[in-house]
């Protein structure tokens, strides 16, 4: 199976011994995010731990002693990456934006600055994960109206802080909005 296969089973779901399958190719991909190791707890059972034993290792959590103890719970998970690994929200915005470095110097210092962890988490899922509003309302807990209105928040709340430099934030949300 290949990788993107994998990974789309993780996302839209699949039959027991598929998914068993597609979890095995993430955790053994060399190239596989955080994000796509996240999409394991989505799911049920053994899925979700494999998940879970494969997040504690690629963040340097120590395991717990006792194996059911385990954390598969998504939301405890996306806030301990949130709060904890702020560079796994950080390290993809030159995928957001591939145009001069000042400005993505800038967008870097708007984003670490003025939005929160949640909203961070919602670009870098939206644009760089490339998950669906359903998927992002899944992961958060949220409903998919409250994730399609805080994109648009986010991206206006940005422009605000381009306002000095209108060409520079043209540029920036014609690569965001693609």
């Amino acid at each position: 199976m290949k990788f993107d296969d994998a990974v789309r089973m993780l996302r839209t779901g699949a039959d027991w011994p598929d998914l068993a399958d597609a979890i095995r190719v993430v955790i053994q991909s060399p190239t596989a995010s955080i994000w796509d190791l996240v999409l394991g707890l989505k799911h049920k059972g053994v899925i979700a731990e494999q998940a879970a034993f494969a997040l504690y290792k690629k963040t340097n959590r120590d395991l717990p002693r006792d194996p059911k103890n385990i954390v598969v719970d998504l939301p405890t998970w996306i806030t301990w990456l949130t709060d904890s690994e702020p560079e796994i929200v950080d390290q993809p915005l030159v995928r957001i934006y591939k145009g001069d470095a000042l400005t993505l110097e800038r967008l870097r210092e708007i984003i670490s600055n003025y939005l929160t962890r949640r909203e961070q988490l919602i670009l870098v899922l939206y644009y760089v994960e490339e998950m669906t509003f359903l998927e992002i309302a899944e992961v958060l807990g949220e409903k998919e109206a409250t994730i399609k209105a805080s994109r648009i928040q986010i991206l206006k709340q940005i422009r605000s802080h381009f306002k000095s430099n209108a060409e520079s934030f043209s540029r920036l949300f014609k690569d965001l909005v693609a």
